[in-house]
């Protein structure tokens, strides 16, 4: 019988590290990531593969889960920018991608922006991120109201 506890424990703990490693990218195991960012907070948007259960990780905390999702996409000859929106518990958030060709260098920002219910806003640029915000492209309604810009 004493055999057993040290096996038990052992498969507990790689139950526990596996979990831990399948969340690495800011995601559950067998979701898709379409946005994250480690620094300066790790953010992160998660959903099915075809863009059903979308829900944002925001250092840890799971916010949005079964919010109506939007997305805006603007197309320009020098720019290119994703906008995706939701409000949960009073609370607006807006995940970004902007892409300028111009001025040169070109330059990408990516970020979120909350909106409390107060109207105060608080905007995080993302650094060391990753993003494909376009893969959502027209599984998305768009917003029903003009998108809010990021300041």
């Amino acid at each position: 019988m004493h055999g057993i506890r040290p096996i038990y424990s052992a498969l507990l703990l790689a139950s526990f590290t596996t979990s831990a490693a399948s969340w690495g990218n800011g995601c559950p195991a067998g979701e898709t990531n379409y946005f994250s960012c480690s620094q300066p907070k790790v953010v992160a948007l998660c959903g099915e593969p075809g863009g059903a259960g979308l829900h944002l990780v925001l250092n840890g905390l799971n916010l949005g889960r079964g919010s109506d999702f939007f997305l805006r996409h603007i197309s320009g000859e020098q720019r290119e920018r994703y906008q995706l929106s939701f409000t949960s518990h009073g609370s607006h958030y807006l995940l970004f991608d902007d892409y300028r060709k111009t001025p040169l260098p070109p330059s990408d920002v990516q970020g979120l922006v909350v909106t409390n219910p107060d109207g105060v806003q608080k905007r995080l640029d993302c650094h060391q991120g990753y993003n494909k915000l376009e893969a959502l492209a027209g599984k998305l309604d768009e917003p029903p109201t003009e998108p809010q810009q990021a300041p």
